[in-house]
């Protein structure tokens, strides 16, 4: 089936353009699985949407076990104030969080080394961090004990204990970040960009397969109708997530412990 004769939000064609407006990478990833799939020849019983949801969900599964990428954050403490906002992007928490006078975190935003080692790029000089982490060690030493926190939902809150005495310190914790599915690509993280899409194209071949063998089990390939293939899409969907969600728990490497 031609993609002239696919209609929006009937049948998987082309990138529905309201929906994935400005979605560079979501667009090359759908066709990729598309293709995958033997797009154009073969017609794809699926939406946009389903594909969509699998590509989301291949994301969300891959960050959650994986536990990358890791971000930093601050947030300036107000006098008796218990309860801030998370970021945005925030999918989950590390189990350590500190108070931070502003000159300490200061030295942690702007200083080189450290912006290597949280960007990942391999070009940490090892002394100068190790300096640093001691440096900021003994700091620590002089303000106190490290809090403890909780999660409040709906909306994602971040709650401390004890109550911050002081304004204009900092809290300061690393997070897991669930980036946007346009934004995901080989240069962000390439072993989870690889995962990610393999495993969204097994939740779509199941899904697949799953509409085939219910309503009849026959495809269109150019203009031949054949015996489809819907038991041997699910049989081969289930091997590969399996496979997959194997190769991910290898890829569940602690973080260092950053005390700061």
């Amino acid at each position: 089936m031609s993609e002239q004769n696919c209609q929006s939000g009937d049948t998987m064609s082309l990138m529905d353009p309201d929906r994935y407006a400005g979605s560079n990478g979501a667009a090359e990833f759908s066709n990729w699985i598309k293709r995958k799939l033997g797009h154009p020849q073969v017609r794809i019983e699926l939406t946009n949407d389903q594909i969509f949801d699998a590509m989301q969900e291949a994301l969300q599964k891959y960050v959650s076990v994986a536990e990358r990428p890791v971000k930093y954050f601050s947030q300036a403490t107000i006098s008796g104030l218990n309860v801030y906002p998370l970021p945005d992007d925030w999918m989950g928490m590390t189990e350590q969080i500190h108070y931070l006078p502003n000159s300490i975190t200061a030295m942690i935003q702007t200083y080189t080394a450290y912006n290597m080692y949280l960007n990942f790029t391999g070009n940490l000089d090892i002394t100068a961090y190790e300096t640093l982490m001691s440096n900021l060690q003994l700091k620590l030493n002089r303000i106190g004990a490290v809090p403890t926190f909780e999660i409040l939902y709906n909306p994602p809150r971040l709650k401390v204990y004890p109550a911050p005495s002081q304004s204009n310190n900092y809290i300061v914790y690393a997070y897991v970040a669930m980036p946007k599915l346009e934004n995901w690509t080989p240069q962000v993280d390439m072993v989870g960009y690889e995962w990610v899409r393999k495993y969204a194209l097994a939740l779509t071949k199941f899904t697949l397969g799953r509409i085939r063998s219910r309503y009849g089990d026959t495809i269109t390939a150019g203009d031949q109708a054949v015996t489809g293939d819907g038991g041997v899409l699910i049989g081969e969907a289930k091997e590969e997530m399996a496979t997959l969600e194997e190769d991910l728990e290898l890829l569940r490497t602690p973080m260092p412990v950053l005390l700061f």
